[in-house]
């Protein structure tokens, strides 16, 4: 890991406690306002290790009162829980734990086993969980032109919610009919960094793989976290100013863009963009 990556990774880690901080200060009521763990929101950008191996199928949570992470790996038999406050590390009975893709629901009646603390060095969390040396950390951005399967391969969350997306099939019908021998391209700038595009982005993939038969061709560029976004070449040159941003292309000539409402429904602002032309 090179002198830049390390210093990456660092921010990500610290700006998202960060974020847990700020959230807390928002909680309200429920148990999360009374110490007690509730819904927690899944964040796609650590990559958990156990053992000295990346687990690629555990998942990690947040929430923002009481500060903490939750990790549920298919490795460990309980959940563990990480509090920010006091760096406690805790086992949860996964009885108490109901996952799902974008939120965890815990029961009010868990109860926490003491696993010790975690130790935050300057890339990583890492702690001792029953007998296993576990790791939480920030990946690097994805960076540059890739392609969706690297968007799949960088976490399940991006993968999870692109399978969750059911598109309009009329509006995809639409799109193979006017682009049909058209050589339309549609490139998308997004930031890995970035929990819109994490939301947002997946839906696209998701059209883009039941366009699979169409004309129309699909791309994805990484653009950097702030503030190195700003001096990105490409994003620079193709005047990207918020993110998601895909730009349609007939040929080499932009002819429209999707941005900001137009993701709530992607596959019918395409439809409708490409059937103008």
């Amino acid at each position: 890991m090179n002198h830049q990556t390390r210093n990456q990774s660092r921010i990500c880690l610290l700006l998202c406690i960060a974020l847990l901080a700020a959230s807390a200060a928002l909680a309200q009521n429920g148990d999360s306002a009374n110490g007690r763990l509730s819904q927690l929101v899944r964040v796609g950008i650590f990559e958990v290790s156990i053992d000295g191996t990346v687990d690629h199928k555990a998942q990690v949570f947040q929430s923002p009162q009481p500060r903490a992470f939750l990790i549920r790996s298919p490795q460990l038999d309980s959940a563990v829980v990480l509090q920010l406050d006091g760096q406690k590390v805790g086992a949860m009975s996964t009885q108490h734990v109901n996952l799902g893709t974008d939120q965890a629901q815990v029961d009010s009646g868990y109860s926490l086993a003491d696993e010790g603390q975690f130790q935050l060095s300057q890339t990583s969390l890492d702690f001792t969980f029953q007998g296993h040396s576990v790791q939480m950390k920030a990946k690097g951005d994805l960076l540059g032109f890739i392609s969706s399967q690297d968007i799949r391969d960088f976490d399940t969350l991006w993968s999870e919610r692109q399978h969750d997306y059911q598109p309009s099939q009329v509006d995809l019908n639409r799109i193979r009919g006017a682009g049909q021998g058209k050589e339309f391209r549609v490139v998308t700038y997004f930031g890995s960094w970035c929990p819109h595009c994490q939301k947002r982005v997946p839906h696209l993939m998701q059209i883009e793989a039941m366009l699979s038969d169409s004309d129309v061709d699909f791309s994805y560029y990484g653009i950097p976290r702030p503030p190195a976004f700003g001096q990105d070449p490409e994003a620079i040159e193709k005047e990207i100013d918020s993110v998601p941003t895909a730009i349609i292309y007939q040929g080499d000539q932009e002819v429209g863009r999707l941005t900001r409402d137009d993701w709530e429904t992607p596959e019918e602002s395409l439809a409708k963009l490409l059937e103008a032309l």
